[in-house]
């Protein structure tokens, strides 16, 4: 019997679950489908600099338009709340599910930079929403918690953001929220080790350690 497809299905499933985490059937059956759709048009373009860049352009553009959108509906959703935007939320979310973190790993986890991600957690403190205290393993840090209002507010504040959640995604149909995601996560495991490694440096070093990182992921 010859085994050759199962192995190139095998190198695949490798391949989906480095972009997207933990494995699917039908999530993996779709963005496999979609792979497959794309690599004709995707080979059509490689020789062509002025599409990639109106495509890349493009992309940009997109998601800044979403991003715009969805901050309406969240500043909607939050407005008789004492919670101020999308940190807020995500901040108490964070606590509620992983239980107690210290500051600079709760900051760290939601990507967000620390100047403003130590502002969010005195407005949550200021609230009542979280307190803080001595790490007992480490006496140069503090550790932050959920209190019994911030909660109760969490509880309270989840139905209206599922609204968001449903708003924002729209008129998808089920497989398009299902490539849709694919494409966000494939694009979360690029960005997040520039995050990680080289924030705050030039863009001319972040286009080389791109390249870097893909020579790594090619061999």
């Amino acid at each position: 019997m010859n085994y050759s497809l199962l192995e190139d299905l095998i190198d695949v499933l490798k391949q989906y679950e480095e972009e997207n985490g933990s494995a699917n059937l039908s999530e993996f059956s779709a963005w496999l489908f979609e792979q497959q759709h794309q690599k004709a048009a995707d080979a059509d373009l490689q020789g062509s600099p002025y599409i990639h860049h109106e495509l890349n352009e493009s992309i940009m553009q997109q998601l800044v338009d979403i991003y715009q959108h969805a901050r309406h509906y969240i500043k909607t959703a939050l407005k008789s709340t004492p919670l101020k935007g999308i940190f807020d939320f995500s901040f108490l979310t964070s606590l509620d599910e992983l239980g107690d973190l210290r500051k600079s790993d709760l900051i760290h986890y939601n990507t967000v930079e620390f100047s403003p991600g130590m502002e969010v957690i005195r407005r949550l403190i200021r609230n009542g929403l979280i307190e803080d205290y001595d790490d007992p393993n480490d006496g140069r840090s503090k550790k932050v918690r959920l209190t019994i209002n911030g909660k109760k507010t969490l509880e309270q504040v989840k139905p209206t953001m599922s609204k968001v959640y449903h708003i924002v995604a729209g008129n998808l149909s089920l497989r398009e929220k299902r490539n849709t995601l694919s494409g966000i996560r494939k694009l979360t495991h690029f960005h997040q080790p520039i995050w990680e490694q080289q924030h705050g440096e030039d863009l001319d070093k972040i286009a080389t350690f791109d390249l870097q990182s893909q020579s790594v992921e090619q061999s």
